[in-house]
């Protein structure tokens, strides 16, 4: 701050100058104004040095501040990217599960339309069989009781 201090010394200096009458001229000591630049540029040098630290030190923490804003983003849009393709896979799963049953359902009903059929067409034939049977024994029934009955 001494930049500040130096430039309020010289404007002191130029505002308390005789000034010379009829002109916006004035008469300053020219070894004070001399000494006051020479501080001046004493000063300036680490003052720019100090300014110029702070603002890359500035750029440094800004450009840091942006990177981790960046991943921060990044990283939000990555996690809403799984969430949502790791929602679509559950969608996608639920459905096909969905399907999975149904098909095994109608299956199940096929298979046991046709187990029913084939236990059905057994049992008529078996059936059929019985029947058939039946009539020949019947039909041999007198033969036999006749040939028994002679043979006795």
């Amino acid at each position: 701050m001494e930049v500040s201090q130096i430039i309020d010394e010289l404007e002191a200096l130029v505002a308390n100058a005789y000034y010379i009458p009829f002109t916006s001229k004035c008469v300053v000591d020219q070894v004070q104004v001399l000494s006051l630049i020479d501080r001046l540029r004493a000063t300036l040098p680490s003052e720019l040095a100090e300014a110029q630290r702070i603002k890359r030190a500035r750029e440094r923490i800004l450009a840091q501040a942006e990177a981790e804003a960046e991943n921060m983003r990044r990283l939000t849009r990555q996690q809403l990217e799984e969430a949502a393709a790791e929602s679509e896979a559950v969608r996608l799963a639920r459905v096909r599960a969905e399907e999975i049953v149904q098909d095994g359902e109608r299956r199940a009903r096929e298979m046991a339309a046709a187990a029913l059929e084939y236990s059905s067409s057994i049992y008529a034939r078996l059936e059929a069989d019985l029947l058939a049977l039946l009539d020949d024994l019947r039909r041999r029934m007198p033969v036999e009781v006749a040939s028994i009955a002679h043979r006795s």
